[in-house]
């Protein structure tokens, strides 16, 4: 039971992603039962060691379910809104066609799209927080920033920069730290200007920047 959770910590730590969630150590699950099993036939029944399995078992579910939600939102849920339905009404009500959409929705799949740019179906996959709140007939240009920013991203950001640089008008959605990012390398490097009035007080918000000098 122990192996595979430190094989777990050791491959976060390499990779820089958390792994501490339930489901990415459900696999640990049979392992503790088992050990819990054992020890309840094999040590005598009032002895408090027979129950230590099932302490540490219920302790570790509860922490690993329980507390990263709690440095996430302050409390012991997942928050159910991040702000992204709001972020695509904003977009659907004061967008145009051919906008270009610059996301950050923390996927790590995300990070794929540094060998695979053009993959429709991985783009489907980590947008769909905002996709499913958008109209099916939309006509934006979606684009995602990957979950991480490293020299193996880098030139993939980059691209999404100078992709972005041929727009007038670009939309970023995503949490203050990458929306802010990917905002100043626009206004720093291609002329761009925030447009104000359109942030919220959501996780998860909807900047417009256009260019300067476009009459946008």
């Amino acid at each position: 039971m122990i192996i595979p959770l430190a094989g777990i910590w050791t491959a976060a730590t390499i990779i820089g992603v958390s792994f501490f969630e339930a489901r990415y150590i459900l696999f640990v699950y049979p392992a503790a039962l088992y050990l819990w099993a054992w020890l309840m036939l094999h040590v005598k029944h009032a002895n408090w060691l027979r129950w230590l399995p099932a302490g540490v078992f219920l302790a570790a579910t509860l922490s690993i379910s329980l507390i990263p939600y709690l440095f996430e939102t302050g409390a012991f849920r997942h928050s159910e809104r991040l702000g992204w339905d709001q972020a695509a009404r904003t977009l659907a009500a004061a967008g145009r066609p051919g906008d270009l959409v610059v996301f950050y929705s923390a996927f790590i799949e995300a990070d794929l799209f540094a060998q695979r740019p053009q993959d429709t179906y991985l783009l489907s996959y980590v947008g769909w927080p905002l996709i499913a709140h958008l109209p099916p007939n939309h006509s934006f240009t979606l684009v995602s920033l990957p979950l991480l920013q490293n020299e193996r991203t880098d030139p993939y950001i980059k691209s999404l920069e100078i992709r972005a640089a041929k727009h007038d008008r670009v939309w970023v959605i995503g949490p203050d730290k990458q929306r802010e990012y990917f905002n100043d390398k626009l206004i720093s490097q291609f002329s761009f200007h925030p447009v104000p009035g359109y942030l919220s007080d959501n996780i998860i918000k909807a900047s417009l920047l256009v260019r300067s000098g476009s009459g946008s």
